[in-house]
């Protein structure tokens, strides 16, 4: 038995007793012993619990993080894929200004098609596809100035040579549909396919035809047929001597507005579309002939590599199938009266 006296802080209160027996005494001792057993386990146990605590809250933050990083690579990535795109239009006009031009342009390393290759992937991967994007991007840049460069110089070089080479539609850009293209069609007369020295603009009659480069204008109205029923059967036409290197032909007007020996500008109106001569429909004949070798052989070239101020569909494949189309576009040759005389 065990007596505990409980004394109050004030004398005038009595004192109290508290007898505990052999049994109480047991359990109290007994919940003390686990009371400190639990207070052991707990300071052994409490590090590792708060260490894994700790883990999963700082997994918690670096997956968090993860997710804004990953979020942030995708949004690079985007703005890496404009830029390859807006990259990728400017490396095809710059392509055909040369080959207008006739000049070679300095070329770059061939890149892999890695970082371009669609998947599931992990971060890492993403990430070294990103970064070499990202170089492929700049050396693409730089050689595109270098390319520029080059044009700049030739153009310094050649003054007024950009006005004197056909490089702008010949009509209006939204008012015109393609009927046949540059290299082989099928012709409406015999349904078989035809070479075709040229491409065929429709467009509402009456439509402004425009001269594509500066000029003098060799012949204007209908060619007679002494020059070949080639010529005869487009009509009334213009024909634009432009400094002895390329001539161009506007064919089946409806009405002319411009003279032999007369003087004309870029993007002056010459004549109007029709459907003069043998016609099918109301539409624009135009033709391009390139002297680029001085030679006065007068070949064909394929006029929508000379528009810069418009993009047709696929230019791409317009660039690598070009040498192929001149082949097919066989072309009667160009009457001396078309071509300007010089001394």
């Amino acid at each position: 038995m065990i007596e505990i006296q409980l004394h109050s802080g004030n004398l005038r209160r009595r004192v109290r007793h508290l007898v505990l027996g052999r049994g109480q005494v047991a359990a109290v001792s007994a919940v003390g012993s686990l009371f400190l057993f639990f207070m052991l386990v707990t300071l052994v146990v409490a590090p590792s619990v708060i260490r894994r605590t700790h883990r999963i809250s700082t997994l918690r933050l670096m997956k968090q993080e993860r997710d804004v990083q990953l979020a942030r690579l995708r949004e690079h990535v985007a703005q890496l894929e404009s830029l390859e795109h807006s990259l990728d239009e400017e490396q095809l006009r710059v392509e055909k200004l040369a080959r207008v031009y006739g000049i070679e342009l300095p070329l770059g390393s061939e890149s892999g098609d890695e970082a371009h290759q669609e998947g599931p992937r992990d971060s890492r991967t993403q990430l070294t596809a990103a970064h070499s994007r990202e170089s492929h991007l700049v050396e693409s840049i730089v050689l595109l100035d270098a390319q520029l460069a080059r044009i700049a110089a030739h153009e310094a070089g050649n003054p007024g040579i950009a006005r004197a080479i056909p490089s702008i539609l010949p009509l209006p850009q939204d008012r015109f549909v393609v009927l046949s293209v540059f290299g082989q069609r099928v012709s409406p007369y015999t349904r078989g396919v035809e070479p075709h020295p040229a491409i065929d603009l429709a467009a509402a009659k009456g439509s402004p035809i425009y001269a594509t480069a500066d000029g003098v204008v060799t012949f204007a109205g209908r060619p007679p047929l002494r020059t070949g029923s080639e010529w005869w059967r487009l009509g009334n036409i213009v024909v634009i001597d432009h400094d002895g290197r390329y001539v161009t032909v506007y064919g089946h007007c409806n009405t002319v507005g411009v003279r032999a020996g007369q003087h004309v500008k870029q993007g002056s109106v010459i004549a109007t579309v029709g459907d003069s001569g043998w016609a099918s429909s109301i539409h624009l004949h135009y033709e391009i002939r390139g002297n680029l070798d001085g030679l006065g052989r007068w070949e064909p070239v394929d006029p929508r590599l000379h528009v810069l101020n418009y993009q047709w569909p696929n230019e791409q494949k317009l660039l690598i199938d070009a040498e192929r189309a001149r082949e097919t576009a066989k072309a009667p040759p160009l009457p001396s009266l078309f071509v300007a005389s010089r001394r």
